[in-house]
C-alpha cells in the first residue's frame, strides 16, 4: 500500500487540498461509497475505512467530483471486480478531491479516460 499526496488509480486521479471549497453538497458515507464505476470493465472504485474509528464526510461540487475529508485514521480506495488491477491506496487524514483524468488527441479533442 502507498500513501499519497497526489496519484491516480486507473482513470481517476487522487489530489490533496489544505481546505474544502464552499458550496459542496454533503452525502452518506456508510461504510463504504462507489467513486467511480467502469462502464467497460465492470469494476469499481470503492472508499473505505481502514478501521473502523475512521470518520469520513464526503461531498460533491457542482461538476460531479467527489471530496472527501478522512478523521481518526485512515480511509481505502480498492479497485474492485472480476477483471481489476489497479493498487490499493491508503488516504492519510486530511482532504483529498477525486477527479476524473482526460487524455488530448491532437486528431480529436480533450476527452476523459475511460477505464
Amino acid at each position: 500500500m502507498k500513501t499519497i499526496k497526489a496519484d491516480r488509480q486507473g482513470d481517476l486521479i487522487f489530489v490533496k487540498l489544505d481546505k474544502l471549497p464552499k458550496n459542496l453538497k454533503p452525502l452518506k458515507f456508510n461504510k463504504e461509497f462507489t467513486l467511480a464505476f467502469g462502464e467497460k470493465s465492470g469494476n469499481a472504485h470503492i472508499l473505505t475505512k481502514e478501521k473502523e474509528e475512521t470518520k469520513i464526510n464526503i461531498y460533491q461540487d457542482k461538476d460531479g467530483r467527489y471530496y472527501f475529508q478522512v478523521e481518526g485514521g485512515n480511509a481505502v480506495v480498492r479497485h474492485q471486480g472480476a477483471t481489476a488491477t489497479h493498487r490499493e491506496f491508503v488516504f492519510s487524514p486530511g482532504i483529498y478531491v477525486q477527479d476524473i483524468q482526460v487524455e488530448f488527441d491532437e486528431l480529436e479533442e480533450i476527452r476523459k479516460v475511460s477505464d
